[in-house]
C-alpha cells in the first residue's frame, strides 16, 4: 500500500509543489513590475524629466520583475567553496556533505558504511515494534533489539546518528550534515505523528540541519580520536554525545544558536532547571551548575537520580558535573556512576568507568562486589559485564564473580563425572544385550556415582 502512495503521491505532491513555485513566481514578478512603474511615476514627478523616467523604466522594469525569480531559483543554491583539511585526507567521504538523499533500504548509510557491512551488522539483529513511554505500540516504527537501528517505513537507519525530523519538510538530518528525504507514506498523520513522538522520546531532536553539523561531526571524530578508524567501529552514542557537545560549545559560530543563552541553574521559585534531565548542556552551562554546587547553593543529590534524565545523552551532564565536583565531594554520586555502568554501548558508559578510576580503591571495590553480587542474582546480564568490564580495567578480580566460577567448575566436574558415568552404563547395556539377548538388564553403576538418566 506504501509502495503505491509513495509513486502515486509524488506525483501529486511534485505537480502542487511546481504550480505553488509557479503561483509564486507569477505573483513576484507582478509585484516586481508595478513596484518599478510606482518608482518610475515617482521620479518623474520629482525630476520632471521624460529622459531620467525612460531610463528607469528600462532599468528598474526587468530587475524588479526578475528578482523574484533569482531570490527563488538561485539564492541559496550557488555552489559552496570546496572544504580541504587533514580531516578530508585522513577520513574521506564517500558522500556530498549537505545533501540532499532519496529513502531505500539503507539510505546514506549504506554509502558511508558499506551496504554490505549494514546487512551483515543487523542481518543478526531481531526488530521489534518500539514501545512508546505510554505503553502503546508504534505501527510503523522498529527498533532492534541492541537498541542501535531503527526501521522505518522499510529504511535501516543508525538511530544515534540521526540528529533531526522535519514534519514540514518530511526529512530526516544526519549528525554529518546530510538531510534523507523520506517516502511520501510518511506524511500520513498516521504516520508522522509516530515520528514526532518517536524522536521526541529518544531526546531532543532537531527541525532542522544545524549550521555547522558535517563540521562538528568531523571535530568529534578528532576529539575521540576515532579518525584512523571505520565508522562502523566507534561507539556512535559517544560520537553523537561529542557532536552534541560540539555544536553547543561553538554556538556563537552559527546562526541557528542552539545554545540556551540565559541558561540558570536554578528557577525563581527555588527549584533546579529540568534542562539537564532532557537534553545535552553546553561546557558554559555546565560550569554555572558547577559554580552553584561549589558555593553550596545547590546539593549534588539533586543531580544524582539517575532515572530522572530522559536519555543517555543528557544522563552525560550529571557525570561531567561529578567530574567537575571533584574529590572528597563527589564520592557521593558513586551509586549513580555504578548505575551508569547498565549498558557497554550507551553514550555514557566510557565516561563513568574513566571517572570511577580515580575514585579511591577502597570504595570502589566495595560498590564492585555490592553490584556484582546484584546484578548476577538479579540476571541482569549487561549491568554484569560493565561491572566485569570495569574490574579488567582496573586489574581486580572480583571476590564474588571468582567465588561463583569456582562454584561453576566444581559442578562442572561433577556434571562432567555422571556422563561418563551414564556412557558407561549404557555401553555395558549394549554389551550384555549383544552376549545374552534382549532380556531385562539389571541396573548397574560401574563408577559409583548417582547419576540421572538423560531424555
Amino acid at each position: 500500500m506504501f509502495k503505491f502512495f509513495d509513486k502515486f503521491g509524488n506525483i501529486l505532491f511534485r505537480t502542487l509543489q511546481s504550480l505553488a513555485t509557479l503561483i509564486v513566481l507569477l505573483g513576484g514578478t507582478a509585484m516586481g513590475f508595478f513596484l518599478a512603474i510606482f518608482l518610475c511615476m515617482g521620479i518623474e514627478e520629482l525630476t520632471g524629466s521624460k529622459l531620467l523616467t525612460d531610463i528607469a523604466l528600462w532599468i528598474l522594469l526587468p530587475v524588479c520583475s526578475l528578482a523574484p525569480t533569482y531570490l527563488i531559483y538561485y539564492k541559496g543554491r550557488l555552489p559552496r567553496k570546496k572544504r580541504t583539511s587533514n580531516n578530508d585526507r585522513l577520513y574521506p567521504r564517500s558522500y556530498n556533505a549537505y545533501s540532499v538523499e532519496k529513502y531505500g533500504e539503507f539510505p546514506h548509510f549504506g554509502k558511508v558504511l558499506g551496504t554490505p557491512k549494514v546487512k551483515d551488522i543487523i542481518k543478526n539483529d531481531s526488530f521489534h515494534q518500539y514501545v512508546f513511554k505510554d505503553g502503546k505500540k508504534a505501527s510503523h516504527i522498529f527498533v532492534s533489539s541492541t537498541d542501535k537501528w531503527v526501521r522505518i517505513l522499510g529504511g535501516y537507519l543508525p538511530i544515534d546518528l540521526i540528529c533531526g525530523y522535519s514534519k514540514n519538510n518530511n526529512k530526516l538530518y544526519t549528525i554529518d550534515g546530510v538531510t534523507i528525504k523520506l517516502p511520501m507514506a510518511a506524511r500520513l498523520p498516521f504516520v508522522y505523528r509516530e515520528l514526532e513522538k518517536f524522536f521526541k522520546e529518544r531526546g531532543a531532536y532537531h527541525e532542522d540541519m544545524p549550521d555547522g553539523a558535517e563540521k562538528e561531526y568531523r571535530n568529534s571524530l578528532y576529539l575521540g580520536g576515532n579518525f584512523t578508524h571505520s565508522l562502523s567501529e566507534l561507539n556512535w552514542a559517544h560520537l553523537r554525545y561529542l557532536w552534541e557537545k560540539n555544536i553547543l560549545n561553538n554556538s556563537s559560530n552559527y546562526a541557528d544558536k542552539i545554545a540556551t543563552p540565559n541558561y540558570v541553574p536554578v528557577l525563581d521559585d527555588g527549584s533546579i532547571n529540568k534542562e539537564i534531565f532532557e537534553r545535552v548542556l553546553s561546557k558554559k552551562e555546565i560550569n554555572r551548575t558547577y559554580e552553584l554546587l561549589k558555593r553550596g547553593q545547590v546539593a549534588i543529590s539533586e543531580y544524582l537520580d539517575f532515572k530522572s534524565y530522559k536519555n543517555e545523552f543528557s544522563i552525560c551532564n550529571g557525570i561531567e558535573l561529578l567530574r567537575a565536583l571533584g574529590h572528597p565531594k563527589n564520592l557521593e554520586g558513586i551509586d549513580f556512576l555504578f548505575d551508569c555502568l547498565c549498558d557497554v554501548d550507551e553514550a555514557f558508559f566510557l565516561m563513568a568507568v574513566d571517572l570511577l578510576k580515580t575514585y579511591p580503591r577502597a570504595d570502589r571495590e566495595e560498590k564492585i562486589e555490592e553490584n556484582a553480587k546484584l546484578a548476577f542474582e538479579t540476571g541482569d546480564v549487561l549491568k554484569l559485564a560493565g561491572v566485569l568490564y570495569l574490574s579488567k580495567q582496573l586489574d581486580y578480580d572480583c571476590k564474588y564473580i571468582k567465588q561463583i566460577r569456582e562454584e561453576q567448575a566444581e559442578n562442572a566436574s561433577v556434571e562432567e563425572a555422571t556422563k561418563k558415568a551414564d556412557d558407561a552404563v549404557k555401553k555395558f547395556e549394549l554389551d550384555e544385550q549383544a552376549l545374552f539377548g534382549s532380556g531385562e538388564v539389571q541396573e548397574f553403576n560401574p563408577t559409583g556415582v548417582a547419576y540421572q538418566e538423560q531424555e
